[in-house]
């Protein structure tokens, strides 16, 4: 009999990601190949996109795309019916053995991610512009993350492109950002030596703004590292993609 697991998915795209190849590898891991996952992907203003609109279909993965409205209601109904985990942190506190269904509703990486399982689509692709020559990825979360802005300062990312400048004047980085402000104090700065994104503005709230955003997990992961922002999961989730060195700048 297939075992049944309904995954909550909420949050921004980094953390979208993360816990669906969370789970994934948590059955390819426990042993379990014969299964059927139903994701909730949760549609609101912190990402505004349905699944479809960003990736390829996953198999065995069965994608409903739901307002957020709808989370509270679902998420109770499945507390009362089946085997539910909510904020989940630690895979070894799901039981994958049990015979009732399982749903999960978390922002977290729960599970050792070994394999990516989600894919952009072709669309995603094909409006991606990736530099022709080498570059350094910069990532630098503003907007609502008050732990990015507090930790990872502008100026350490200032000082970082000085000191590689310094050694290799001719360093191309491609730097992405949430907020228009800085992309414009960077542009300033250092010039023809910052590359972004055309999307003027990526805005979670758009599904404009969040296939920018996703262009831009393509183009920080083909990257030949990450100066990234602490506290979020997008420049993270990007080096996980083709494995590149990913550096938190942290004071």
């Amino acid at each position: 009999m297939s075992k049944h697991i309904g995954l909550f998915v909420t949050a921004g795209l980094g953390n979208r990601i993360r816990v669906i190849n969370s789970l994934l590898n948590l059955l390819e891991d426990s042993g379990v190949t014969d299964y059927k996952v139903t994701a909730y992907w949760v549609v609101a203003d912190e990402l505004n996109a349905r699944f479809e609109d960003l990736f390829e279909p996953i198999d065995k993965v069965r994608v409903v795309n739901v307002p957020k409205a709808s989370l509270r209601f679902l998420w109770l109904k499945a507390w009362y019916k089946a085997a539910a985990y909510n904020d989940v942190r630690d895979s070894s506190t799901i039981d994958v053995g049990t015979p009732k269904t399982i749903y999960i509703h978390t922002v977290h990486e729960f599970h050792p991610i070994n394999k990516n399982f989600v894919f952009f689509n072709r669309h995603i692709h094909e409006r991606t512009d990736v530099p022709a020559q080498r570059y350094v990825g910069i990532h630098i979360r503003q907007g609502d993350n008050r732990q990015s802005i507090e930790h990872s300062p502008l100026g350490m990312f200032e000082d970082k492109i000085r000191e590689i400048l310094l050694e290799e004047p001719s360093t191309l980085f491609y730097l992405s950002t949430d907020a228009a402000d800085v992309r414009q104090q960077f542009h300033e700065r250092f010039g023809d030596r910052i590359v972004v994104s055309r999307i003027p503005k990526l805005d979670r709230h758009t599904l404009e703004g969040i296939q920018g955003a996703a262009s831009d997990m393509i183009i920080l992961s083909r990257s030949e590292k990450i100066f990234g922002s602490f506290y979020s999961s997008f420049s993270e989730v990007a080096a996980r993609f083709h494995n590149i060195p990913l550096i938190i700048l942290k004071k």
